[in-house]
């Protein structure tokens, strides 16, 4: 196999020469040979394409009017072909009109010489275009190779990436446990001894309206320990993916009075770093829905078909120009680079006043 990486300084190739003159291959042929080019000869259509296929020129003279199939579509039939499509072929015939020539272009030919031609200007137009095509399929392969470069850079992005989410929400249940575990069973210990010092010094007005302050203050306290641990990394996900979501819809309709429901797969189960991720992915589209939608309702819906998990939330909000909002939209970015990450599919289907459904499709391993 020949190297695709080729030197632009006019050195020796291959050329077919395809005439149905016998005289006029003679003469191309010494010419060519003459450079230091290899060259091949074909008297008809059929050799040619023949040819073309196993030799794999470099390029191609080609005459237009041969008996049976002309050079026309023995040029479209090569362009049409991924293994000869890249070859240059220029035209050589005795043909002078400017038809002749505009049909040659049109079927794919890079230049055109007409007969009688002159040996310097066949020599110097088959160095140019050899030249040319060099310098592109050079640019091919440096282009190629940078796709490649890129494609590698991304791959580690992703990497590094969802390790860096996954070492994030592994942090977020540990601080989450700790505060739970640790604080809140401390401060729940202090209420409780202080509870009893209240009652073991019988103390009364001042003294107890303090203690009672500082119980209330306790209690506080605690609620904001168990809130901030939830919001970290709620306990409810350690019982599964959908037990989380059940607890999500209903505090979600705590907060903000918004109607949400939610129909999911009661077989969906998944590893607990693909059910963080999806819990997140809804919890982020709750909170977008909070800050921009100005609903009444919203849907949930989750399943599994086929290997894989299918995912929509529909609100019956205000809706955007998907188009309009573009990369503004950090929440949006924030969906769609964790669905990403799960080599998933994320869409977006709004208009104004028509709501908002996002769509998650993602597959699920093995």
């Amino acid at each position: 196999m020949r190297s695709e990486r080729r030197t632009i300084d006019g050195g020796a190739r291959t050329i077919l020469v395809v005439d149905d003159s016998a005289f006029d291959r003679e003469i191309l042929m010494a010419l060519l040979e003459a450079q230091g080019h290899t060259v091949h000869l074909a008297h008809n259509a059929d050799t040619a394409w023949l040819q073309a296929r196993v030799v794999r020129p470099d390029l191609i003279l080609l005459d237009v009017y041969m008996p049976g199939t002309d050079g026309y579509e023995v040029c479209e039939g090569l362009k049409s072909e991924a293994a000869t499509r890249d070859i240059p072929v220029i035209f050589i015939s005795a043909a002078d009109d400017g038809a002749a020539k505009v049909q040659a272009f049109k079927s794919g030919g890079v230049d055109y010489i007409t007969k009688p031609f002159y040996s310097e200007e066949v020599a110097a137009r088959v160095s140019n275009h050899l030249a040319f095509h060099d310098l592109q399929r050079c640019l091919e392969e440096r282009v190629r190779e940078r796709s490649a470069d890129l494609a590698a850079a991304n791959l580690r992005l992703q990497k590094l990436t969802t390790h860096r989410e996954a070492v994030r929400e592994e942090e977020r249940k540990r601080i989450a446990g700790e505060l739970h575990d640790e604080l809140g069973s401390s401060l729940t210990a202090l209420k409780m001894d202080l509870s009893l010092l209240a009652m073991e010094l019988g103390c009364a007005g001042e003294a107890q309206r303090r203690l009672a302050q500082m119980r209330e203050l306790l209690e506080h306290t605690i609620g904001t320990v168990r809130q901030v641990a939830t919001s970290l990394r709620p306990s409810v996900l350690n019982l599964g993916l959908v037990p989380a979501l059940e607890w999500l819809v209903q505090d979600f309709q705590r907060r903000t009075g918004v109607a949400c429901s939610l129909a999911a797969d009661s077989e969906v189960s998944l590893e607990d770093a693909l059910a963080t991720a999806i819990f997140r992915i809804v919890q982020e589209s709750l909170t977008n829905v909070v800050r921009h939608a100005e609903a009444r309702r919203v849907d949930i819906v989750l399943a599994c078909d086929g290997g894989v998990l299918e995912l929509s939330v529909r609100d019956d909000g205000r809706g955007f120009d998907p188009a309009a909002v573009g990369g503004s939209s950090f929440g949006l970015l924030n969906i769609r680079e964790r669905v990403r990450m799960l080599g998933g599919e994320a869409e977006v289907e709004s208009r104004p006043g028509m709501g908002c459904r996002v769509g998650i499709r993602i597959p699920l391993p093995g």
